[in-house]
This record gives structure tokens, sequence and C-alpha cells, in this order.
């Protein structure tokens, strides 16, 4: 958030993009991005290059309950007014880049989660094999 302040949403998104071209990844690691390296075209085209892109869809009532306070966490708001408007406008972004959808359980699992991605990415091993 401290970044953002100083800056502005545009310089972070570039500075976002920019770590994620100059990456390095490594098979079978696993990369949790900020939500807002969807709005990167060039970043998205590069993982989905290197990577097998879960969405983990989840609700916006559910978001909201997980994460209390967004004003503490530096959301890029893409000149939106409400989380609800981000959520409406990265919802099909993550659906056109996704590999494998994984919808969070009610109520909130994280090992639930686990299992879901460890069964589609067998899956997707099995089918190319």
């Amino acid at each position: 958030k401290a970044y953002i302040e100083k800056t502005s949403e545009s310089d972070f998104l570039t500075q976002e993009e920019a770590i994620i071209l100059a990456m390095t990844i490594p098979e079978n690691s696993i990369i949790a991005t900020g939500g807002s390296v969807i709005y990167s075209e060039k970043a998205m085209t590069y993982l989905k290059k290197q990577c097998t892109l879960v969405y983990l869809n989840d609700s916006l009532e559910n978001i909201k309950n997980r994460i209390s306070n967004y004003d503490n966490r530096g959301v890029i708001m893409n000149n939106n007014k409400t989380l609800k408007a981000v959520y409406n406008e990265r919802k099909p972004l993550y659906e056109k880049w996704q590999d494998i959808t994984i919808v969070y359980p009610s109520p909130f699992s994280a090992n639930a989660i686990i299992s879901a991605i460890e069964t589609e990415i067998i899956g997707i091993s099995n089918h190319e094999s």
C-alpha cells in the first residue's frame, strides 16, 4: 500500500509486470501473484506459457467476509470506486486466463482447496502423458 501511495497504481502495475517478465520459473513451482497481475496482457501471456494457471473462484460476499480491511491491503482499484466494481472487472479476466478453476468451498477450507488443485493438476498431468 505504501508504494502505491508514494507513486501510483499505474507505476505499481508497471513494476509488477516487469518483475513477472523477469522471473525464471522453476519446474513444479507454485506462484501466488497479486490479483492485479491480471491487468497485464504481457505478464499473463508469459505466465500462461510457463505455468498452469489456477483461478480460485470465490464470491464477493466470501471475499468481503475473509478479508476485513481492504484499505490497508493496497488493492489496485483500476479507477473503480468499489470492491464490487473491481470484482466484476477482474472476474472475466481471471476466467479468460485460467487453465483450472477451483470454486472456493463454503465454509472456507484451505485443505479442500489444496486437494482440489492437486486433483486437477494430476488430471492434467495424466492427460498430457
